[in-house]
């Protein structure tokens, strides 16, 4: 669970307490991990988690289990019978297609280079000229 940060332990008004013992605590990636947009991802899930009744930890982990490719199979490193308890729900957690159209928005991927260029208003002026507007762009294949 990305080291506690997808559990809510790190949202904003999270009791500090429970932050202890989690693995980003102590980790030496913690800065990379809790950067600015890994947070705000980290408070949507837990706001959808409210909204949609489940702890954040077990969204994550049903989210997971349910996106169609690639297929990912979550290792969780529960430390408590509590924790235990709480992933195993992931499994009779049940997200429809709206729901995890929202997941999957919200953590897609930045593009970056040279996907950033290719996708810029500035790159693409250049290329195809006044035309641009006029050209059905197919996003790239992957």
């Amino acid at each position: 669970m990305a080291w506690g940060l997808l559990t809510g332990k790190f949202d904003d008004g999270a009791d500090p307490a429970e932050r202890r013992g989690a693995r980003l605590t102590d980790s030496p990636s913690a800065g990379r991990m809790m950067n600015p947009k890994n947070l705000a991802i980290a408070a949507e899930i837990s706001s959808l988690a409210r909204e949609w009744g489940c702890p954040p930890a077990q969204l994550s982990l049903a989210w997971l289990l349910r996106r169609p490719e690639p297929k990912v199979i979550p290792i969780i490193g529960a430390r408590t019978e509590h924790q235990v308890r709480e992933n195993i729900g992931a499994l009779e957690l049940h997200l429809d297609a709206d729901q995890i159209a929202r997941l999957d928005e919200l953590t897609a991927p930045e593009a970056r280079y040279p996907r950033s260029l290719l996708n810029s208003d500035a790159f693409q002026t250049m290329m195809f000229g006044e035309q641009r507007t006029q050209i059905e762009m197919l996003p790239p294949r992957i």
